[in-house]
């Protein structure tokens, strides 16, 4: 159990125990254990404090780590924006934005031919004519109700009218791998974001069913 902290939850105990959570669902069910009891308000403001931070990038780490990483452009997570990912064989024109979903040790140059990316919508309140759909809608986000989106803040260049981002999470795009160099990162997730984030992609593409395990286990 992550104890609160005035009403919110401890982030250094939290961050402790999703640490060695790298695989399964464990570290959605650990924040949400964390946050049971906020208000849709206060889990907004939690999230929007500890799921992105500034772009971390490769020579800031290696000043303070003891055993360099390999050189890195993109860690899995960041939110980039770039005009080079492709949709079904359509570019996407328009600069979007998207999380990547690719492994960041499969980021590394000339590692792999593609990259795995994921597009971030900017809510803004023309998006809900209805009052009671914007609530509804930020409820299930910031509860992670669906396993099809992921809450994302608001970002530190987002217009002013956004509200907050959802990441489509079954919406792939793909971008050549050696095209993420030239993309204009905008953040990269916090050890919080990209734990959660991983248990939402594995959750969507490795997720069992008791019957598949049965068929799989058949001599035909």
């Amino acid at each position: 159990m992550v104890k609160s902290v005035a009403g919110q939850p401890d982030v250094a105990a939290l961050e402790q125990r999703l640490a060695p959570l790298s695989h399964g669902d464990m570290a959605l069910r650990v924040l949400k254990e964390a946050m049971d009891g906020m208000s849709v308000g206060a889990r907004q403001s939690f999230l929007n404090e500890h799921l992105l931070r500034a772009p971390i990038y490769h020579e800031d780490v290696v000043a303070v780590m003891p055993q360099p990483p390999d050189v890195f452009h993109v860690l899995q997570g960041d939110v980039v924006r770039t005009d080079a990912a492709y949709v079904l064989d359509q570019r996407q024109v328009g600069n979007p934005s998207y999380v990547v979903a690719t492994s960041t040790c499969d980021l590394v140059p000339e590692r792999r031919v593609t990259a795995m990316l994921l597009r971030v919508e900017p809510k803004r309140p023309r998006d809900y004519a209805d009052p009671a759909r914007l609530k509804n809608d930020l409820s299930n986000l910031v509860r992670f109700k669906s396993t099809q989106y992921l809450y994302l803040p608001p970002l530190e260049d987002d217009d002013d009218d956004v509200l907050f981002n959802v990441v489509h999470l079954d919406e792939q795009a793909q971008c050549a791998n050696r095209d993420l160099l030239t993309a204009e990162r905008r953040a990269s997730m916090t050890l919080i974001g990209w734990r959660v984030y991983g248990a939402l992609l594995r959750t969507l593409q490795v997720r069992e069913t008791v019957e598949e395990i049965a068929f799989r286990t058949l001599v035909l």
